[in-house]
């Protein structure tokens, strides 16, 4: 099966931002009385963040928000990772894995988190 080329495509409307890997659950200390994952330090990656089309809005049932982005990339984020773009942070909370056999990109949906991570 011939593989649909993105790659190039996305690359033309990436924009930097950095990437926070989580670790495991256990690994973490309380602020504020809310236990907080120590996590990886932020790595800088490029991306086309997008935000979500009002019919995929409309149409998640009231997951998705006007606040939420897409985000294609060509490689492989592990969910819960935290994605900072500019002052705005967002939590992987799933994928369109294209990449495993159908395309060179996968498409994340992000969730707007504020800095502790609580969705907005």
């Amino acid at each position: 099966m011939k593989r649909m080329l993105f790659a190039s495509i996305v690359e033309n409307y990436s924009v930097p931002f950095q990437l926070i890997v989580p670790t495991d659950e256990k690994s973490g200390h309380y602020e504020f009385g809310e236990w907080v994952r120590d996590d990886k330090p932020p790595v800088d990656k490029n991306g086309a963040i997008l935000p979500i089309k009002d019919s995929s809005i409309f149409r998640s049932g009231g997951t998705l928000t006007e606040n939420d982005r897409q985000l294609f990339i060509a490689e492989a984020i592990p969910l819960s990772s935290i994605v900072i773009d500019g002052p705005n942070q967002y939590k992987v909370v799933s994928v369109d894995p294209f990449l495993e056999h159908y395309a060179d990109v996968n498409i994340y949906y992000l969730k707007a988190v504020d800095k502790i991570g609580k969705y907005l």
